[in-house]
């Protein structure tokens, strides 16, 4: 293939690449959505990272306040939690929770 040939299969890929892009944003002839799958709705509220479905204030734990602020401190936890059901290494147990200090 010469140098060409391969720029015109380049340009021919770019034009089946726009016409696949135009016709997948119609969306109009795409099968409806099974109700077990859930989907993105336009019309929900906007989505608040902040509020947590539960009161921490009226745990008077100060360490878990921090959730309300910082989110990477649940994922900690929740990765903690695990490792422990897993009986990891007490070592990387040591380390995430020096993390959390």
């Amino acid at each position: 293939m010469t140098e060409q040939e391969f720029i015109i299969e380049q340009q021919k890929a770019i034009e089946r690449m726009k016409k696949l892009a135009e016709n997948s944003s119609r969306g109009g002839n795409m099968p409806p959505t099974p109700h077990f799958v859930k989907t993105e709705s336009k019309d929900t509220k906007s989505e608040n990272s902040s509020v947590l479905p539960f009161d921490l204030s009226s745990l008077n734990i100060p360490f878990l306040d921090k959730l309300k602020n910082d989110k990477d401190i649940g994922l900690i936890l929740g990765l903690i939690l695990i490792l422990v059901c897993e009986n990891s290494d007490k070592l990387l147990l040591l380390a995430l929770a020096y993390i959390l200090l």
